[in-house]
């Protein structure tokens, strides 16, 4: 049995998650402008939205080691929505024990409960540790492209 376990993210994890988020910023070497990490981070504890959730990675000591975001969304392929795994982080001194398997797990649920088909998420070609894990749960196609406007 896994010492790892996952829960939404409540009202008062702000100073818990953050670290984590700003983690994951750093190792995207993402810079945001001020108040982006309160209002996503609110965005998520919001009763009222029902399109952006956010779960914690908990080790056996219910410390969290780990975040992930996840956003639901209308699809012009499907009648229900997809899920887009938008940003997943595990602590450094965390990785390779289930934490970020769990995490996914927790979107997936969430996204068949909300009647997902799919569930899909992009990362970096650099991010070997990752992809060697996302390997085994997903499958690997596209390209992803942006432009910022």
């Amino acid at each position: 049995m896994s010492d790892i376990s996952t829960r939404p993210l409540g009202e008062d994890d702000y100073e818990a998650w953050l670290p984590l988020w700003n983690g994951y910023c750093d190792f995207y070497s993402t810079n945001l402008r001020d108040g982006v990490s309160r209002s996503t981070f609110e965005r998520m504890v919001d009763p009222d939205n029902q399109s952006m959730f956010g779960f914690l990675g908990l080790d056996a000591n219910d410390t969290p080691v780990g975040m992930v975001t996840a956003v639901l969304h209308p699809s012009t392929f499907t009648l229900g929505p997809r899920c887009y795994l938008e940003d997943l982080f595990t602590h450094a001194d965390a990785r390779g024990k289930g934490v970020g398997r769990a995490l996914i797990e927790a979107v997936a649920d969430l996204a068949k409960d909300h009647g997902c088909d799919q569930l899909y998420w992009h990362t970096d070609e650099t991010n070997y540790a990752g992809r060697m894990l996302y390997d085994k749960l997903a499958t690997k196609s596209h390209l992803k492209y942006s432009r910022k406007l």
